[in-house]
């Protein structure tokens, strides 16, 4: 699995709580590559926060999901390091439609909605601590 690179995915604009800037995007697919709506999994009508402390370093390879990740929703990840504006960027595959947080070393918190399952999601992000520590749904 690959990256897309950055024309190939819709951007949108974002802020922390704190105010600092950051953005999300998803990976453009086909519409033949579109998931069958039958076959989403989504996430369950509680508002019960589920949250997992994780260690993510920045290694720039896609690792698939340990169990525990996998069942807050998400198939694979990856945490890299390399561009201009954004420094830093997490993509990772969900299984489950839901809203993913990911705090990393700072406490600076990211928050991406996963729509479709079938394509790579990111958050381009700045930080001086960038390792994901913490992933909540």
């Amino acid at each position: 699995m690959t990256v897309p690179n950055d024309d190939n995915i819709e951007w949108q604009d974002a802020k922390t709580d704190t105010g600092k800037p950051y953005r999300t995007g998803i990976e453009k697919i086909s519409s033949g590559d579109e998931a069958n709506p039958a076959e989403v999994e989504e996430s369950s009508a509680s508002n019960t926060v589920r949250a997992l402390s994780v260690h993510w370093p920045v290694d720039n390879t896609w690792h698939d999901a340990p169990p525990d990740v996998w069942n807050l929703g998400i198939i694979s990840y990856k945490v890299e390091e390399g561009g201009v504006i954004w420094k830093y960027r997490i993509s990772f595959r969900p299984r489950l439609q839901r809203t993913y947080y990911f705090t990393d070393e700072t406490n600076d918190t990211y928050q991406k909605w996963a729509v479709n399952l079938m394509a790579v999601h990111t958050i381009d992000y700045n930080s001086d601590k960038p390792a994901i520590v913490r992933l909540s749904c």
